[in-house]
């Protein structure tokens, strides 16, 4: 929902694993990206892991919010530690003017059908 790259006109799939070197599409649910890690944030897996804002470590904090394992705090949402804003040399994920072919948006659509029609048959 806050990440650094976004496509407008997805439907529900996401390539993650980009920043680990293994990218892959996942429909999102068992994927955490942290946006409240500088730059592009980092993989932290499991959807219900947080980051903490205690210790700056990312820990699971299930559906009920348990405490951060790595210092015991909360990691309390509503006092987040205010990050610099990244280097104006880091890449913000937008190429100015760029558009797709009608080659590339055919290419977009094939793969996000056969991505559909491989999560389907997984439900």
């Amino acid at each position: 929902e806050n990440g650094a790259v976004q496509c407008e006109e997805c439907s529900g799939n996401y390539l993650t694993g980009l920043c680990t070197g293994n990218p892959n599409f996942d429909s999102g649910k068992f994927h955490n990206h942290c946006t409240e890690c500088p730059d592009f944030g980092v993989c932290i897996g499991d959807y219900r892991s947080a980051h903490c804002h205690s210790c700056g470590d990312h820990y699971f904090a299930g559906n009920s919010g348990f405490p951060c394992q790595n210092c015991g705090g909360k990691g309390d949402k509503s006092s987040p530690k205010t990050l610099p804003p990244p280097d104006p040399s880091v890449w913000d994920g937008q190429v100015e003017g760029a558009t797709l072919s009608a080659e590339e948006v055919a290419e977009v659509k094939q793969a996000q059908a056969l991505m559909e029609l491989l999560m389907g048959g997984m439900g």
